[in-house]
């Protein structure tokens, strides 16, 4: 992949606690609820 590249998800806003996963490792997380937020699967 080129360095000028990333792949990002977005949570637009989850109640409480969020984590995602991606091939059974968590790759972000936010404690707080209902806040927009980017987690960077790239190295994944």
């Amino acid at each position: 992949m080129s360095p000028d590249w990333a792949i990002k998800g977005e949570v637009d806003g989850a109640m409480s606690y969020a984590m995602v996963w991606l091939n059974g490792k968590i790759v972000g997380d936010w404690p707080y609820g209902y806040a927009s937020w980017q987690v960077d699967l790239t190295p994944y």
